[in-house]
This record gives C-alpha cells, structure tokens and sequence, in this order.
C-alpha cells in the first residue's frame, strides 16, 4: 500500500530536481560563449516548474541564448520570440524582481534595434538601481549584486552619477 502511494505520487508530483540560483547565473554566462554550454543551459531549465518566476526568466533567457548560437534565421526568430515570451511572463509574475528585471536590461540594452526591443529600458534600470541603493533590503545576494555592479561599470545606459552612486553602495 505504501509503495503504491509513493508511486502515485511521484507520478503526479515528478521529482524536479533543486536548481540553485547560483548555478543557474554561471551556468547562464557560460551559455554565452558556447553552443554548447548553450544546449546544456537549455536542457537544464527545460522541465522547470514554470510558477517559478526566477527559474522561468533564466528559461527565456537560455532560449534567447540559442538564437545567439542559431545560424537559421527562422530559428534565431523562433528562439528569441519564445524566450521573450518566458522572461515577460516571469517579470508580470513578479514585477518587482530586479534580477529578472536585470536579465531583461541587458538583454534590451545589449539586443540589435531591428528587433524593437527596447521599451523597458527606463523603467528596468529604476528597479536595478532602486534595488543596489536601497538601504533596507534583506537579504542581500552579493553574487547577484557583483553581476549587477560588472555589467553597469561597463554599460553606456548608466551615467556617471548612477554608477558612482552604486559603485558607493556596499
């Protein structure tokens, strides 16, 4: 009897296994540079519980990775509008995250113009900003925020004034 229940419930509840975070951002920048670890990357989030709007985001950006590693053009658009569509289902589910907010900042200051992709730029660098100044956070990622503070100091999106006010920020 006991067996036959552990059966059901793995039938019903299939074992996802636990994705951590951190993992996931280096498994993300390595995605980067190769097809490859692209492929990997895409495997991995592949089955992920899709109410996780973190893991969801880093889901639309392994599918936008692919387009980069995508030499067919119709694929390359297949890719991105898919992965699009995951990092702004996962932002609507969590609109005050800043590392999805992030994730869709460098992926819209750094996207080539022809894909019109470039409306949230103002409004994701608030909460980038808001989120590595604000005195009361909890919690602090300090992975997060070192990627967050890397990609700024080399970004033209940000001022002066902005990345020193960050850069201020411990």
């Amino acid at each position: 009897m006991m067996k036959s229940a552990l059966m059901i419930l793995l039938f019903v509840f299939p074992f996802q296994p636990r994705l951590e975070i951190e993992e996931i951002r280096k498994m993300f920048y390595l995605a980067a540079e190769s097809s490859d670890k692209a492929k990997d990357f895409q495997e991995t989030l592949k089955q992920i519980d899709e109410s996780n709007p973190l893991l969801l985001g880093y889901k639309g950006m392994a599918e936008m990775i692919m387009a980069k590693h995508s030499y067919n053009p119709v694929s390359k658009v297949t890719f991105f509008r898919r992965g699009k569509a995951f990092l702004e289902k996962a932002i609507e589910l969590d609109p005050k995250n800043a590392e999805l907010r992030y994730l869709r900042f460098s992926l819209q200051s750094n996207a080539p113009s022809f894909l019109n992709y470039n409306d949230d730029l103002d409004k994701d660098k608030a909460v980038i900003i808001d989120y590595l100044t604000s005195a009361g956070a909890v919690a602090r990622d300090l992975d997060l925020e070192t990627r967050m503070k890397a990609f700024i100091k080399e970004s033209d999106y940000f001022s002066n004034k902005e990345k020193n006010l960050i850069k201020n920020q411990s």
